[in-house]
């Protein structure tokens, strides 16, 4: 989650439009990326809106996102909702 306010500064985001697109405009790395581990772990696609707004709809497969986030300089922590843990890895 996002205070608001904080996701345009940092994002580049309008308040409610977050998404993990987002981070190509975080250069300070100042945001902490944190996705759902089932969510990754599963082969569907993902669909999220693009950093331009939310008309438009983005699907990527989930290691297609984790190259995305990589190649943007953020490494994400993977949260496990069935025991309440973070992960660093899946």
């Amino acid at each position: 989650m996002v205070r608001a306010g904080k996701s345009g500064l940092v994002l580049g985001l309008k308040g409610g439009a977050v998404t993990p697109l987002g981070v190509v405009n975080d250069k300070d790395n100042q945001v902490r990326v944190v996705l759902d581990a089932a969510m990754m772990r599963a082969s569907q696609p993902i669909l999220m809106h693009p950093v331009a707004g939310n008309t438009h709809t983005v699907v990527l497969l989930p290691q297609d996102l984790l190259k995305y986030l990589d190649a943007c300089g953020h490494t994400p922590l993977f949260a496990d909702f069935q025991t309440s843990t973070i992960l660093d890895t899946l």
